[in-house]
């Protein structure tokens, strides 16, 4: 099954972008399941517990089918005590909603981006600090290392709700109409749409740029007609949401890499057994570990698309290419990692392999 998966997983790898999209307007919420079950047994195949799972993205996207996967992973393993039922494209709200929901428990479970994380647990600032991570590899030492894990997650339980990991959904970059971009002064003066987040528009402020945080539905024609220059993307989304077709200079710059924390609430995980608990931290293990190759592979193949198919100029930056952006955005770090806190920062890079 797991195979089976990874395959797909390949195939329909739609940058997560979508979760860094302005939010939408929002919808009654769902009754969490767990709210009503009854408490007084563990749940069991024969008297399930239904887990209501929600995420911003296309049930089309790379996001929708890691929550497949965690989904088919948990059920399996569970023999059917505990049920994921999933709600993709923003039906339980858009990403703040959803983590002020999973809060107050009135839902269950949810994909948040980190960079939207950040703004409740600001140490989740730390894995999007521009230019923090310098290969798919290099993220995959982190959020597998388990006592990363361990350390976030007391971090997360003091709030209130409960962390499971972190799967990564892409590295990104930024696409552009005017011009090939290798340096940061080939950033100035360039209107570019960026994801939601406060961390995002300082790096891009402190290149130069004019942000706008335009919602992802308006971007192709946004490129189209000028009102936008470009945009901090994946190259995987840009070709599938023919982004592509209209600007045709993307730089491999990986300022960041969009990983997605998997949460769940106090009061649904209280429901839980134990060893259902452990099971669904463990699931998400198996995404995780899936997700760092399945990316770095999507990638590569959609730099090929991009430059042989579509035409597009694709810069990969150099190592002293790299350290000059990441020089340029130390304030971001002076004003970031005090809020995110010496210690917890001191301890993430220093597992950084």
């Amino acid at each position: 099954m797991k195979k089976i998966i990874s395959i797909t997983l390949t195939a329909i790898l739609v940058c997560s972008l979508f979760a860094g999209c302005a939010e939408k307007a929002q919808p009654d919420v769902v009754p969490s399941t767990a709210e009503t079950a009854g408490a007084d047994s563990y749940p069991t195949p024969e008297n399930p517990i239904t887990l209501k799972f929600g995420h911003i993205s296309p049930d089309t996207s790379d996001m929708h089918a890691n929550a497949v996967l965690f989904k088919e992973t948990v059920e399996e393993k569970t023999g059917g005590a505990v049920i994921v039922e999933i709600y993709p494209n923003g039906q339980l709200g858009g990403e703040e909603t959803m983590l002020d929901s999973i809060f107050s428990g009135t839902m269950d479970m949810g994909i948040i981006s980190a960079n939207v994380a950040a703004t409740t647990i600001p140490e989740f600032n730390c894995i999007v600090l521009p230019f923090y991570f310098d290969s798919f590899e290099q993220v995959g030492s982190v959020i597998a290392n388990e006592e990363y894990y361990q350390k976030t997650a007391e971090i997360v339980e003091k709030k209130g709700v409960h962390f499971l990991g972190t799967p990564l959904m892409a590295a990104r970059g930024i696409l552009n109409t005017k011009h090939s971009v290798r340096t940061p002064e080939d950033l100035k003066g360039l209107k570019i749409r960026v994801n939601t987040g406060s961390i995002l528009a300082d790096t891009f402020d402190t290149m130069g740029v004019t942000t706008t945080q335009l919602a992802f539905g308006e971007v192709y024609t946004a490129l189209q007609q000028n009102v936008i220059d470009g945009l901090d993307n994946g190259i995987f989304a840009s070709n599938m949401m023919k982004f592509t077709e209209v600007a045709k200079y993307f730089t491999n710059t990986m300022h960041y890499f969009q990983l997605s924390p998997l949460f769940i609430s106090d009061q649904a995980y209280q429901k839980l057994s134990p060893e259902q608990r452990d099971i669904l931290r463990e699931s998400c293990k198996e995404v995780e570990a899936i997700l760092v190759d399945e990316a770095n592979k999507s990638d590569a193949g959609a730099y090929e698309v991009a430059e042989t198919e579509l035409g597009v100029e694709v810069i990969h930056l150099t190592d002293a290419e790299f350290q000059a952006f990441r020089d340029l955005v130390q304030p971001v770090y002076d004003k970031y990692v005090p809020l995110i806190g010496e210690e917890y920062y001191d301890f993430v890079t220093s597992i950084k392999k």
